[in-house]
């Protein structure tokens, strides 16, 4: 075998094998077993009996924000978050489609008004020792509207006490949360149900203790009922979790202990799993993916095709040129996504045409008929028409801002300015650690003209939508606003007729996203997991999930 370095030296100049590993899901009996027990069939049934015990040291590279259940909103976060909580149900990979399954509720009805009730798992606890009841689950919810900058529907679409746009805007407006007795859990409908509520639950971070809430910052010491219980952390460098002996999901999890680390260079996290420092890492360079199947001691694991969704974005908010519509048009038509997906992405990715969520992916939501003018990109005469009607000078410079040590968005980022090179465009890439790229991203400092940007998968046209185009909400960093876009966003979301919704996401795309492109998705990208070869159980889904409650060593 060549040596590490000239293998990643190999990657930086782009020369590498284009094959890549799909990640295949195993289908869970339908009905047949609990999750957790189905999950136990599965091993035996591929010959594999998992094994309790050990411990592992993994790597992620982003630092995580909060802890909190509630407010849970960068993926930083959620990786290590969905370790202590557990949902009212939760996505699950089936093969390559995503299906909801109960978690704390091992049952629910859906009334004809978009009510919801849940019958809870009975006899679970806390990590404080207490026991979950209904009244934890309505105090989780109707606690929600005390965090402020979570990104905010506009309070006249609300009359109820949600009013916070919360998880990437995943919750609308509900009413009050009901505990109808200590098992049952009640979200009553309205006059304007919220038709993606269960689907946003299955994304909601987790439910806490209203005990310990009152009695310690679950932003840094978080409180659930999950696998694994935070027991060290040291801010910006590694947090250590153990094993839940109460778990309430019998024989789980298999592991002793998870020690998560921060390490932002992604060729770094790769470099450290080679040489044993780690078992786990997230988010591998996609051209290192060969180097990794090509060891016998390491494997890789991705997820489908669009755990990253990319978009362009555009800061509107920053005035002339961004302003105008047609120069962001022409920005889109000079973006070969083809080329960026080869070059960047190693082929493991698919062509987005402007949507956001992949349909083909699950039945949550219906593919849409579009009427996309920029399928045909890239089109150069056509952007330079439009930076001439513009009036958009030879050598004009935009910034963009990458966090240090992202390999997947510096290549993509370097090979659409060579594009935009060929339009008259210098595209000016900053890199920044995470924190400080952040603010010049978002709030009124933000000093960025265009980002390539991923965001974690959704499956929901409404949580595909309103998190990025809805004002105000949190992924909007460029600003638009477009009355007509907010409420058609929030009719799609209050109508429960498949074919009525269909039709509103499609006007939603046809009249407003394509023909103002203040962001543009592009790329449906695989996400890809690096691990040494004797850990088994991960399963990466289109959320990703970074659960290890199934995951275990052979030891």
């Amino acid at each position: 075998m060549r040596q590490k370095e000239f293998l990643i030296a190999d990657y930086k100049t782009g020369f590498f094998r284009r094959d890549f590993l799909r990640m295949t899901g195993a289908a869970m009996a339908a009905g047949a077993l609990a999750p957790w027990d189905g999950w136990k069939a599965l091993a035996q049934e591929q010959g594999q009996t998992p094994v309790a015990g050990g411990e592992i040291e993994i790597a992620i590279g982003q630092n995580p924000v909060s802890f909190d259940g509630r407010n849970v909103s960068a993926i930083s976060s959620f990786q290590i978050s969905w370790n202590f909580y557990n949902r009212l149900v939760r996505f699950e990979q089936d093969g390559s489609q995503l299906k909801i399954v109960g978690d704390l509720a091992e049952s629910w009805e859906v009334g004809d008004d978009g009510s919801l009730t849940f019958h809870l798992h009975e006899g679970v606890q806390f990590h404080n020792g207490e026991i979950l009841t209904a009244s934890d689950v309505a105090y989780t919810f109707n606690s929600i509207n005390v965090f402020e900058g979570a990104g905010v529907r506009e309070g006249s679409l609300s009359s109820g006490p949600f009013n916070l746009f919360v998880v990437y805007g995943f919750l609308n407006p509900i009413n009050e949360v009901q505990a109808l007795d200590d098992l049952t859990v009640f979200f009553p409908g309205n006059d304007n149900p919220f038709a993606p509520l269960l689907s946003a639950l299955a994304s909601f971070g987790g439910i806490i203790n209203e005990k310990s809430d009152k009695e310690v910052n679950l932003a840094t010491d978080p409180i659930g009922t999950g696998p694994y219980m935070l027991t060290e952390s040291v801010a910006g460098t590694r947090w250590v979790m153990e094993r839940n002996p109460n778990y309430f999901k019998e024989g789980l999890p298999y592991l002793d202990k998870v020690t998560w680390n921060l390490l932002e260079d992604d060729f770094a996290r790769v470099r450290a799993l080679e040489s044993g420092g780690f078992q786990w890492i997230s988010r591998v360079p996609l051209g290192l993916i060969d180097v990794v199947d090509g060891q016998d001691a390491l494997k890789s694991s991705l997820t489908p095709a669009g755990g990253f969704q990319w978009f362009l974005s555009f800061n509107t908010s920053s005035g002339f040129p961004y302003d105008d519509a047609r120069f962001r048009q022409a920005l889109v038509w000079a973006l070969d996504a083809t080329r960026v997906i080869n070059l960047a992405f190693f082929g493991k990715a698919k062509l987005a045409e402007g949507q956001a969520v992949n349909a083909e992916l699950t039945d949550i939501v219906p593919n849409l008929d579009l009427e996309n003018p920029f399928t045909l990109q890239p089109n150069l005469t056509r952007a330079r028409e439009l930076l001439a009607e513009v009036g958009i000078p030879a050598g004009f410079t935009v910034d963009t801002w990458i966090a240090a040590g992202e390999a997947n968005a510096t290549r993509a980022a370097e090979v659409y300015g060579e594009v935009l090179a060929q339009i008259g465009i210098n595209l000016r890439i900053n890199f920044a650690q995470t924190a400080e790229r952040f603010s010049h991203i978002f709030g009124e400092g933000a000093d960025f003209g265009i980002q390539l940007e991923p965001i974690s998968g959704f499956y929901d046209h409404d949580q595909g939508l309103a998190p990025v185009f809805a004002t105000g909400s949190f992924f909007n960093e460029g600003a638009w606003s477009d009355p007509d876009f907010d409420r058609l966003i929030i009719a799609g979301a209050n109508t429960v007729d498949p074919a009525e919704r269909k039709a509103v996401y499609e006007e939603l795309y046809n009249d407003h996203i394509f023909p103002n492109v203040p962001k543009y998705h592009w790329a449906w990208q695989e996400v890809p997991y690096a691990m040494v070869a004797n850990l088994n159980g991960f399963e990466p889904t289109l959320t990703q999930e970074t659960s290890f409650e199934k995951v275990w060593l052979d030891q």
